[in-house]
């Protein structure tokens, strides 16, 4: 099959598969990046917090027995997904694009452009 309008549906549920689980992979290894650094983000992430509060020795109490660790994996798998983000999104549009005109193709660059540098804005507007 040569055309991608010739696919079945099936076809279209395997290629969906395809690139559901690249994504997934590219979310693991964003994961055991983002972990082996999960220490550093956090301070980062909780420094507006201690400037906040005037403190230099910044201490966040936690409540529940495995909380500490648990946090770790939370700050390594958000930080996982927001480094896999540029994977998962190509794959997004791996299987989206060929449904597409060119007119539509075309179309997508000013909105992922505007799109990114606004999330880009958000995130330091709600950082600082």
């Amino acid at each position: 099959m040569n055309e991608k309008s010739d696919m079945s549906f099936l076809d279209h549920l395997v290629e969906l598969r395809k690139r559901v689980i690249h994504a997934m992979l590219g979310i693991v290894v964003g994961f055991g990046i983002a972990y082996y650094f999960a220490e550093i983000i956090f301070n980062w992430l909780s420094a507006p917090l201690c400037h906040a509060f005037k403190n230099d020795s910044c201490r966040l109490i936690t409540t529940g027995v495995a909380e500490a660790f648990i946090v770790y994996l939370k700050t390594g798998l958000i930080g996982g997904l927001f480094l896999a983000s540029p994977w998962i999104f190509f794959q997004i549009w791996k299987f989206v694009s060929p449904g597409l005109h060119a007119k539509e193709r075309r179309l997508v660059v000013p909105f992922v452009l505007a799109a990114s540098i606004m999330f880009a804005g958000g995130a330091l507007f709600g950082y600082f």
